[in-house]
């Protein structure tokens, strides 16, 4: 006789939420493409990036010269109207992102079956 190890619904349930976590995570990672270029995703990034942002919107100047330099260490250069494209893009691909995760994990959190749920996130 062949027995089937299984966990109870709410514990396999959270175990694909989590794999969607992961996934989510992997995503949010991959970098953000612009205008050709592949700009870094990281915590770090994000905060540099909410703080130009946040300056341009108080009416600071950027710098002759500013550039934000991309995953391959090239500075591209940007003026204020193209960073805020920049940023506006990066917040879509991130809810984007986010969106997705939400609405997977809330089919698993009503299936029967979570198990047959990809936790994948297809963008």
């Amino acid at each position: 006789m062949r027995f089937k190890a299984t966990l109870p619904l709410p514990e396999l349930r959270r175990l694909k939420q989590d794999q969607v976590n992961a996934k989510r995570a992997e995503r949010l990672a991959e970098g953000y493409a612009f205008e050709g270029a592949i700009f870094a995703t990281d915590p770090q990034s994000i905060a540099n990036m909410t703080a130009v942002l946040a300056a341009i919107g108080a009416g600071v100047d950027l710098p002759d010269g500013f550039a934000w330099r991309d995953q391959n260490n090239v500075n591209v250069p940007m003026d204020a109207e193209t960073f805020k494209r920049f940023a506006g893009g990066l917040l879509a691909r991130v809810n984007q992102i986010y969106t997705q995760s939400w609405s997977r994990k809330d089919e698993i959190e009503t299936s029967d079956n979570p198990a047959s749920i990809d936790a994948d996130l297809m963008l």
